[in-house]
């Protein structure tokens, strides 16, 4: 196994699992203010479970977009470093002795506006505040999230006094726990860590990254890569697109099609047959051989939740997301 997949499957991860600030003791208000970025700067460790599999983050943020975040192994060394200034994003894979240097993703940019998103969750999810319970030796709100579609428990948000998500659960529609967050430690930024540039290390390699974070919408995703973007005519109850980002592949395009149901996010990357795509999956263990319309593909687990790998038309198609085997087969046939 690669090392950069084992550790590429936590970078999302470590991309989520942030605190924000919230104002307000109304659960809506607790909601809507969470989209804002973090207030204060703050340094701390949490812990990161996915899948069953745990990982220790040292995470540290200056107002207004400059973060640090570090995924150790089990000895407390690094293994993921992603360092971002608000202009600049380096990631460093320390196995793989390799740097990537981009753009950073800019939270206020998407096709959704916050207001946009909070309707469509309040439509499908209902929410609950039940109480306080401390968190890494601070008072925090507990903020129940439930489906209004199936009644099962989606998230559970404990919030410090003082706005920031402490710990966090995510459920899959079992109801069973898929991967949460808790800060361990947490505490005033100090001063020696408010530098946030990054030089790479003598001998590792650094390469300039060709993807750019985007929200497109799909016509426009159409023009830039030339290709027609393939969207499922199925979706569970729930969803909807979202928007679609193009992401250069040699002499072509990948196209990565985002559909969302305002707490939970589905994937769905159309690609050239060949493309290789580093996120991670494989790290979870082998894919078991399933059917999509008859033809084979390939189901495994990843950090995100599932993901579903088949060929169609001449393209290949990745989808990821928390649902079931059965939702993604249905969603994945629907694929014209």
């Amino acid at each position: 196994m690669r090392a950069g997949r084992r550790t590429a499957m936590f970078a999302e991860l470590l991309l989520a699992a942030l605190a924000v600030p919230v104002l307000a003791q109304d659960s809506e208000d607790l909601l809507k203010l969470s989209l804002s970025r973090p207030a204060a700067a703050y340094s701390g460790e949490m812990r990161v479970s996915a899948r069953g599999q745990i990982r220790t983050i040292r995470v540290s943020h200056a107002p207004p977009d400059r973060w640090r975040r570090e995924a150790l192994d089990s000895e407390g060394k690094p293994l993921l470093i992603i360092v971002s200034d608000g202009r600049t994003q380096w990631t460093y894979d320390v196995r793989r002795s390799l740097v990537r240097k981009g753009e950073p993703a800019d939270p206020d940019y998407k096709l959704m506006d916050p207001d946009e998103e909070l309707a469509l969750l309040m439509r499908n999810y209902e929410l609950k505040l039940s109480g306080k319970e401390p968190v890494a030796g601070r008072s925090a709100s507990v903020l129940e999230v439930s489906s209004r579609i199936t009644g099962k428990p989606a998230r559970r948000l404990w919030i410090g006094k003082d706005g920031l998500i402490l710990r966090r659960i995510a459920y899959g529609e079992d109801g069973a726990e898929t991967s949460s967050m808790e800060f361990v430690r947490i505490g005033p930024l100090p001063k020696g860590q408010a530098d946030f540039s990054f030089v790479a290390p003598p001998g590792v390699r650094v390469v300039e990254s060709r993807w750019k974070p985007d929200f497109m919408d799909l016509e426009e995703a159409a023009d830039a890569s030339g290709l027609e973007p393939r969207l499922p005519a199925w979706l569970p109850q729930g969803f909807v697109f979202e928007s679609v980002n193009v992401m250069p592949f040699k002499s072509g395009s990948i196209l990565h099609l985002r559909f969302t149901d305002g707490a939970d996010a589905l994937s769905l990357f159309q690609c050239p047959p060949k493309a290789r795509l580093r996120l991670g999956w494989r790290s979870m263990g082998p894919p078991k051989t399933v059917r999509v319309a008859g033809e084979k593909a390939r189901l495994a687990l990843s950090a995100e939740g599932k993901v579903l790998d088949w060929r169609r038309g001449g393209q290949r198609f990745v989808l990821i997301g928390p649902l079931s085997a059965e939702a993604m087969r249905k969603v994945a046939e629907s694929v014209p």
